[in-house]
């Protein structure tokens, strides 16, 4: 027993000797510990001030940012720690580059849906056989709202449409057709209503809003850009005023572009360009491109008009030579009704087109085998089309082979549609084209406006204080938001009535 109790008093006290050691040994490290970062920081404290001391004294007085790293180690093959671009808020895309075919067909304007409803076969009757069907030949053919109001003013045919439209209805709720009945309320609101329905009936409603649109838009940026260039025709006209040249002869466009009035607005030549390219269908009746010999052989006047064309002497048509001298003669008036080339007498052809709309096999061969001298197809491979040869033929279009080109595209063009014509006017040219490239229609106007410009005196342009409202508005906002508070806070005070 008293040799148990020994046993265990010794066993206590070795704990007791090892808590003791362990207490020891933990508080002398951390006391180390302590003594060596402080010593640490320390001597990071006199190394920062004595960097601060040389850039105060020696290095002009710029302190430089001195960066204090951290103790942590960097991971292994980690080149920079730090990351100077902001991190990325989305993930990368799986697959970047774009897909060949897009599902949803309705992103496209004007595309078909995927799936047409049919109705059931009652009703299908009536739209293929019935009056309904003259109705919908209507709609095809692009008639307007306001024609076929005067169409249904018929008494008969707008009773035969209302009892069609009755019957379908009554299959609708008789068969259970969703599809009848989409076509009753449609049908419906066309026939009773076809003017304040106009989006369904003018299938064109869309695109001529959108024109619409769109030409409003770009008459309000013609007229500011036309103001602007105005206002600097009249500072250019006094400099050359003061340099010798009366204000008189500075009405000539050709002054204008060069002495830099239209330097805000891009050099456009879109109407010339045009022009050039349709010189052969203007000049000559482009119907007559290809007629038929003695021996019925197919034609071609191309080299014709084309050498007559180019000819200097020729009197009967004018040369392009001439066509730029009429444009650059810039004492005419450019407010004028502008023609570049003489009128003339439009005959018939040998050829028409078919019920189908299709031309003569023999001329289509023809038209092939000329379109494969140029290079635009290939006899080997008729179905393919050489489109690097068709970017050549629009870029280089004074060339005889392009010249070629758009003579036979005009050709086409002239039977395929009767009332197809090359529009000559430039005005009417450039109102297809955004406001900063109507070049001629800015000369146009502002020769205008600066013959009457000279005729009321040629006055200055007047200073415009500005208006008493945007100065106050301008103080408002030079002002900080303390300022503003107090003004506030002071106005508040005159307006507020104490309560007695």
């Amino acid at each position: 027993m008293l040799f148990y109790y020994y046993t265990l008093l010794i066993f206590l006290t070795l704990q007791t000797l090892i808590k003791s050691s362990y207490s020891f040994i933990f508080s002398t490290h951390f006391h180390l510990n302590d003594l060596y970062h402080n010593n640490l920081y320390n001597n990071l404290y006199n190394n920062i001030n004595d960097k601060n001391i040389y850039n105060n004294s020696i290095n002009g007085g710029n302190v430089h940012n001195w960066c204090v790293y951290a103790t942590k180690s960097k991971l292994k093959a980690v080149r920079k720690f730090t990351r100077d671009r902001p991190k990325k808020t989305t993930p990368a895309a799986i697959y970047p580059s774009p897909t060949l075919y897009y599902g949803n067909v309705h992103d496209h304007f004007g595309a078909p849906p995927e799936y047409l409803p049919i109705p059931v076969q009652d009703t299908l009757d009536f739209l293929r056989n019935g009056r309904l069907s003259e109705l919908i030949s209507l709609l095809k053919a692009g008639i307007t709202g306001s024609e076929l109001s005067k169409l249904l003013s018929d008494n008969s045919f707008h009773e035969a449409l209302s009892k069609e439209l009755e019957s379908i209805k009554d299959i609708s709720e008789f068969q259970n057709d969703d599809v009848s009945n989409d076509l009753y309320l449609y049908f419906d609101r066309v026939i009773n209503k076809p003017e304040e329905y106009d989006h369904y009936v003018d299938k064109f409603y869309t695109l001529k809003r959108l024109q619409s649109y769109w030409a409003e838009r770009e008459q309000k940026l013609y007229n500011t850009t036309f103001r602007q260039l105005f206002s600097r025709l009249r500072s250019i006209a006094y400099k050359m005023k003061d340099a010798g040249i009366p204000l008189a002869e500075f009405a000539n466009p050709t002054l204008w572009h060069k002495y830099g009035v239209f330097k805000p607005v891009p050099n456009c030549k879109m109407v010339e360009n045009y022009l050039k390219k349709h010189q052969i269908a203007i000049n000559f009746d482009i119907k007559k491109l290809y007629f038929r010999d003695e021996n019925g052989e197919i034609k071609s006047n191309f080299e014709n008009f084309f050498s007559k064309l180019y000819k200097p002497d020729d009197s009967t048509h004018n040369s392009t030579d001439n066509s730029d001298n009429s444009n650059s003669n810039n004492n005419s008036e450019v407010e004028d009704s502008y023609s570049l080339h003489i009128d003339k007498v439009i005959g018939e052809t040998g050829f028409n087109v078919d019920e189908n709309g299709r031309l003569p096999e023999d001329l289509v061969d023809r038209i092939v085998d000329d379109l494969s001298d140029l290079g635009v197809l290939n006899h080997q491979e008729p179905w393919a089309i050489n489109l690097s040869k068709i970017e050549e033929l629009q870029e280089q279009f004074t060339t005889e082979q392009s010249q070629h080109a758009y003579a036979i595209r005009d050709f086409y063009l002239s039977l395929k549609f009767p009332d197809y014509k090359i529009e000559t006017d430039p005005y009417t040219l450039e109102s297809y084209v955004n406001h900063e490239y109507r070049t001629k229609t800015y000369e146009r106007d502002l020769l205008v406006k600066y013959k009457n410009w000279l005729k009321s005196g040629a006055p200055r342009e007047t200073f415009k204080p500005m208006n008493e409202k945007y100065k106050h508005l301008a103080i408002w906002h030079s002002l900080s938001k303390n300022q503003r508070r107090k003004l506030v806070q002071k106005y508040l005070k005159t307006q507020t009535v104490p309560v007695s």
